[in-house]
């Protein structure tokens, strides 16, 4: 069962090695440092997991300033890992392909998707649910 949305929540499969982040539209920018510090001393994720990013609602504001901040910040342009944005809003869609452009990013590197289920097999998840660690939060309940 999920806990009730955090602004900021994640969980790891290791043996995939994958990262699935979800931001609230609560969350503010002292959430995505506090998100960078968390994973960057976690024992389960490293540097080199594919990521999946989860925008769980639209609304990061009117002009979608946290989405930008957040795919910078989040998935910085890296040739060794695959990253999959999954933005079913039409503002974080729209900047989260934008994003793909301004980066040239490759589509075999970076997908951005409507859901989860298009995301996850884009990057050859189909393992089961338990798999996956359990969540972990970062900033406000």
């Amino acid at each position: 069962m999920e806990p009730d949305l955090m602004s900021i929540r994640y969980r790891v499969h290791r043996n995939l090695q994958v990262v699935h982040l979800v931001i609230d539209s609560t969350a503010e920018e002292d959430d995505l440092c506090a998100y960078g510090e968390q994973v960057a001393s976690d024992g389960d994720c490293e540097s080199g997991f594919d990521r999946v990013v989860e925008f769980a609602r639209n609304g990061h504001g009117p002009n979608g300033s946290l989405t930008i901040r957040a795919l910078y910040r989040l998935l910085p342009p890296s040739s060794r890992i695959q990253r999959a944005v999954v933005a079913p809003g039409d503002l974080d869609f729209g900047i989260s392909r934008q994003f793909q452009l301004v980066y040239d990013l490759p589509d075999e590197q970076f997908g951005v998707f409507r859901d989860l289920a298009e995301a996850l097999d884009w990057l050859g998840v189909e393992t089961p649910q338990t798999e996956w660690s359990a969540w972990r939060s970062v900033g406000r309940s």
